[in-house]
């Protein structure tokens, strides 16, 4: 684990990596691996389910602004003919600041994903314009994740207590996600 050198304790981005990486190995296999129209407009659905959950929990937490992606996902589902979710699971609760910065490290995390599954997205015909808006916002600003890092690291907060939002909303991921993709 890497050190802060000025403090001498573990940098916050490194101890969530640790502590979430079985997490989010289980959640990659399950998410992104689309080779059919189908399969992609199961995985914008799904999307569009999680960012309904975990949106409401990440806004306002100063000084940082979650990405909402929520209109985009919507509008690409529309694009691939599919119905929109017609019930979203309840959000997952986060009782302190220290949580809900670990939750926003796992949807701001998803950016770098986002360039990957943007480029099989094309692959299948689709563009920022047209069925994948959302990828296409989501991994266009590459400075946003660096930004969100240096606010990671500089924070006071307990490193278990800004794990244990990363974890919680990884495992609502995968519960969202482990349906199985069609087609």
């Amino acid at each position: 684990m890497d050190l802060d050198r000025t403090l001498g304790r573990p940098i916050l981005r490194s101890y969530l990596r640790e502590q979430t990486s079985d997490l989010h190995q289980r959640l990659d296999a399950q998410v992104g691996s689309f080779a059919s129209v189908a399969q992609y407009r199961a995985f914008v659905g799904q999307s569009l389910t999680f960012r309904r959950m975990a949106e409401p929990v990440c806004a306002g937490f100063a000084p940082w602004n979650a990405l909402s992606l929520i209109d985009d996902m919507a509008s690409d589902l529309a694009d691939l003919d599919g119905a929109l979710p017609l019930s979203s699971p309840s959000p997952v609760v986060l009782r302190d600041p220290a949580a809900r910065l670990g939750a926003l490290y796992v949807l701001e995390g998803s950016s770098l994903g986002a360039r990957l599954l943007f480029r099989r997205a094309e692959a299948l015909g689709f563009t920022e314009r047209f069925g994948a808006r959302h990828l296409a916002r989501q991994s266009g600003d590459r400075e946003r994740w660096r930004a969100f890092v240096e606010l990671l690291d500089a924070s006071t907060f307990a490193p278990s207590a800004v794990a244990a939002g990363a974890v919680l909303l990884f495992e609502a991921a995968l519960e969202i996600y482990g349906e199985a993709l069609i087609g």
